[in-house]
């Protein structure tokens, strides 16, 4: 289809293609206000110089070791078993409305903070400058939406 029959197609069909525009405009914006929005940023400085607390000697790391204490430190901000330490701290899994989606979500079944933590840690995106030293954590978007 050429261009100016697509041009002469949208200006006689104008009226549609603003409300189409209008309706996806309001869809978006209901959902992004209906659903709650946890965010959350840290930063987390690795200090790799330092005792060796088995051989009690200085010990510098190459490169390559910070970037793997690094990974490390990101796997474990990562894990269920911090997930759930924040959502007791919250009292998530106290909250009715969060029952209510695991019972429509998952029919029920399976542990019920186990089911909410991974639906946490779906939302956490984790990220950090290459091989350097800081990491930045937050929340991508909303949980179980």
């Amino acid at each position: 289809m050429p261009f100016e029959q697509l041009a002469a197609t949208l200006k006689a069909r104008w009226v549609r293609v603003v409300v189409t525009w209008l309706s996806v405009v309001a869809v978006v914006v209901t959902v992004s206000l209906a659903f709650p929005r946890y965010e959350a940023t840290a930063t987390v400085v690795v200090e790799m110089s330092g005792v060796d607390p088995i051989r009690g000697q200085t010990v510098f790391k190459p490169a390559g070791a910070v970037s793997t204490h690094v990974a490390t430190q990101v796997d474990i901000i990562r894990s269920e078993d911090v997930a759930r330490g924040a959502l007791r701290s919250l009292g998530l899994q106290q909250q009715q409305e969060w029952r209510d989606k695991w019972q429509e979500k998952a029919g029920g079944e399976g542990d019920f903070e186990a089911w909410l933590a991974a639906a946490l840690l779906i939302t956490v995106e984790a990220f950090g400058p290459g091989v350097g030293y800081l990491c930045f954590f937050r929340p991508c978007r909303a949980i179980c939406s």
